[in-house]
């Protein structure tokens, strides 16, 4: 993960959906500058969670603070795993 443009309380979430998208649980935010500094490559971010689906939707969000809409996160090699 890079982030680039993040400004001090900006923040990156993962969330996923039990139900193919039409709620959402908000499962990590990763906020800046307390998880991560901008304009910094981070490796080997992870989360856990469990849900019970065959409908599982994920997506990230980047949520700004000051409305500039200058805020990007670079992602590279997502990785899902499961289990029953």
């Amino acid at each position: 993960v890079y982030m680039l443009g993040m400004e001090e309380d900006d923040k990156f979430c993962f969330d996923y959906s039990a139900d193919g998208g039409i709620t959402w649980t908000e499962q990590q935010c990763w906020k800046s500058p307390d998880d991560f500094t901008a304009k910094s490559w981070y490796d080997d971010v992870s989360t856990e969670f469990q849900v019970n689906t065959s409908s599982l939707a994920i997506r990230f969000r980047c949520v700004g603070t000051t409305g500039d809409n200058k805020d990007d996160v670079l992602i590279d090699k997502i990785s899902v795993q499961g289990s029953n």
